[in-house]
């Protein structure tokens, strides 16, 4: 008799339907639900993250939304496999089944023990040199410096779809700086993850192409047509710098630079019309690199958002069978 506990894991690109599914997917199986959001667990961090409202729950319970403050925190990837790791102990001793839903690969992939975080410090000076280098001869040079030290691990950012990633350039090369290299994903497999005795059930939300592209644009619209230059004027008011809010993503870059009056596009004035077109360039972007970060893995079993029935029957066969 098997006797491992079980979670079920619900990935998809933004604006795939992941919210409204997991709450469905709870309420049949007697689930709470653990955000992997990495901009979710900040406060006054609402319109633009599109977190889930205390009415969209229908009564289920959600987990690490609002645990950080933007204006004194860095949420980390170990802060969440910490918060996760608590969370989902507490749901199971309830009786309850642990739903891991969310956007951010890496939070899920790293608690799901697919990536490793070495515990590497923070290299401020090797930092510095870094970000002036991006300053000086562009993103491109880290990558080729990155390609140079360890190919291993360039050629897996070009396949996520991070290789013009700075954040995660700058990391990887302050990883290698350390221990040589950035450890691979059998390395990590074989590491001490917080969910290394569970079985997981993995469950992946799909659109095609031209639906996924309409379901961004009109959510993007939503979001500036329901408050969001206001919740950003309020982050702005609470002393959140420009240089922040790059760090929220472009749901809350454009519009930030549309209320300091930065230009958008050079030399013109910013409009809201400019705010709109690049939230839905660079959000469709992102998704773009979500896709290429799930697809191919064999462990995730697609549906479309409309297909919720089967997708809630496999999960009940896989709890309950």
């Amino acid at each position: 008799m098997n006797t491992r506990q079980k979670i079920i894991v619900l990935v998809g690109q933004t604006a795939s339907g992941k919210t409204s599914t997991a709450i469905e997917l709870a309420k049949a199986v007697d689930g709470e639900v653990i955000s992997a959001d990495s901009r979710q667990v900040y406060k006054y961090l609402n319109i633009g993250s599109d977190k889930v409202t205390t009415e969209q729950m229908q009564g289920v319970p959600h987990h690490l939304l609002d645990v950080a403050n933007p204006l004194t925190q860095t949420y980390s990837v170990s802060d969440f496999i910490n918060d996760a790791a608590n969370s989902i102990k507490d749901i199971i001793n309830r009786g309850k089944v642990p739903i891991v839903a969310g956007g951010t690969m890496l939070y899920i992939d790293t608690l799901m023990g697919n990536v490793l975080v070495p515990e590497v410090a923070p290299n401020p000076k090797l930092r510095k040199r870094l970000q002036n280098q991006i300053k000086q001869r562009g993103k491109a040079s880290l990558f080729e410096e990155l390609r140079k030290k360890d190919s291993r691990r360039a050629e897996q950012m070009i396949r996520e779809g991070q290789s013009d990633n700075p954040r995660r350039l700058i990391r990887a090369l302050e990883i290698i700086n350390e221990l040589g290299k950035v450890p691979d994903k059998e390395e990590a497999a074989s590491t001490d993850s917080p969910l290394k005795d569970f079985d997981a059930l993995w469950l992946g939300l799909h659109n095609d192409p031209e639906i996924q592209k309409e379901r961004i644009n009109k959510r993007n619209a939503e979001m500036l047509n329901n408050g969001l230059l206001k919740e950003v004027q309020g982050l702005i008011d609470m002393g959140v710098a420009q240089k922040q809010f790059d760090t929220f993503g472009f749901e809350y870059k454009y519009p930030a630079m549309y209320l300091l009056g930065i230009p958008i596009i050079q030399d013109e004035p910013p409009t809201l019309e400019q705010v709109l077109m690049k939230m839905n360039s660079g959000t469709w972007r992102y998704a773009k690199k979500q896709r290429a970060w799930w697809v191919g893995r064999d462990e995730i079993n697609w549906y479309k958002p409309e297909d919720k029935d089967n997708l809630i029957q496999l999960t009940k066969k896989f709890l309950f069978d």
